[in-house]
Parts: structure tokens; C-alpha cells; sequence
């Protein structure tokens, strides 16, 4: 049977400088930086915030290719089984497109409660830390969430802020957002 991979850049990127002045790229992941070649670099830009199979890398490789001049040390295979095999590319195979795009990532139980309340309300990081503290799961209506969250006579948003600065949840609901923002399933909004 015939398997589908799909690749895709992990981490994000930041621009590092020495002692000399010189800067240089690296891809943190979990607050570990791992340096990378201008091949490297170039190859996971062609596959951050995408999902490509292989013929789209190279079209997308060979389009930046042309455009920096990057010296090719390695084949676009190599590169990319070294950029996999250092965890700075994830891959999904399997024997349908849906298999190789959606075997992993799953959710966790944390970042799946904070899905689902965010898709009950419009609700600030303060809030999911909040209602998760008081273990609301669910939001029935505006009324039930003004009633979980400003319950104790003189509560506000700002005393709100202050409680989940030391709120024992805080930890696990940020990192929830943290992750599901990364993975492009929440989006950050001003109001």
C-alpha cells in the first residue's frame, strides 16, 4: 500500500549574536536552542507553519534556493532526515492523507478543556486560570460564567489577575494556551 508523509517545522526561530557581532540562527524547543547550517535554516523556513509532502518541500526549497544561494553541504533528503532526526521537523505518515496529517498532536486534557471553554466564551488567560481553580468545566450561559468568575463581593478583572499569579493552576492553563497557540488552534485577540 502506498503511505503519505507530511513534514513540518517544530520550534521557532530567533536570530542569536556573538561576541564577534556576528549573528547566527537557531530553533529553540522548549527552551533548548539548537543551531542550524543556512541549508538547515533555509529548509525548515520552507516547512514553518506548513504541512508539506515531499515534492511540496523541495518546490518550496528549491524557490528559496534560488532566491538566497544556499550552499548545499548535504541532498535535500539528508538535510531533511537530519533536521527530523534532531527533532526540528516533525512528520506524519500513513496510508491516507487524513492518517499522515492527524495521527499526532492530540490534545492533552488540559489544552482540551481550555478548547473547549474557549469555544463556550470569549475568555482572557485569567479567566481560564479562573475557572479552572473553581473546576468549571463548562459554561452554561454569561450568567453562570459572571457568577464563577466575580462570585466573592468585590471581585474584578484586575483581582482577578492577581489571584492566578499565585493560583496553583496557573502552570498547567498556561502552558495549555501556550501549546495550542503554537499549533495554531487558539488565536491571541486585544480588547
Amino acid at each position: 500500500m502506498n503511505t503519505h508523509t507530511y513534514y513540518t517545522a517544530v520550534g521557532h526561530f530567533r536570530r542569536k549574536t556573538n561576541a564577534l557581532d556576528q549573528s547566527y540562527p537557531v530553533i529553540i524547543i522548549n527552551q533548548q536552542e539548537y543551531c542550524v547550517d543556512i541549508q538547515e535554516m533555509a529548509l525548515w523556513t520552507a516547512l514553518n507553519w506548513r504541512l508539506l509532502d515531499f515534492p511540496q518541500v523541495r518546490a518550496e526549497y528549491e524557490k528559496l534556493e534560488q532566491d538566497c544561494v544556499i550552499p548545499a553541504r548535504r541532498t535535500l533528503e539528508d538535510c531533511l532526515g537530519r533536521l527530523c532526526t534532531r527533532g526540528l521537523v516533525a512528520s506524519g505518515r500513513g496510508e491516507t492523507d487524513f492518517e499522515a496529517l492527524f495521527q499526532k498532536d492530540r490534545p492533552n486534557e488540559q489544552e482540551a478543556q481550555v478548547m473547549a471553554m474557549s469555544r463556550q466564551a470569549l475568555l482572557s488567560t485569567a479567566e481560564l486560570i479562573q475557572c479552572t481553580e473553581k473546576g468549571k468545566a463548562r459554561i452554561k450561559d454569561s450568567e453562570d460564567l459572571m457568577d464563577c468568575l466575580y462570585r466573592e463581593d468585590g471581585s474584578d478583572c484586575d483581582g482577578i489577575v492577581t489571584d492566578c499569579r499565585t493560583s496553583e493552576t496557573r502552570f498547567p492553563v498556561l502552558a495549555a494556551v501556550a501549546n495550542l497557540y503554537l499549533k495554531q488552534q487558539v488565536t491571541f485577540q486585544i480588547l
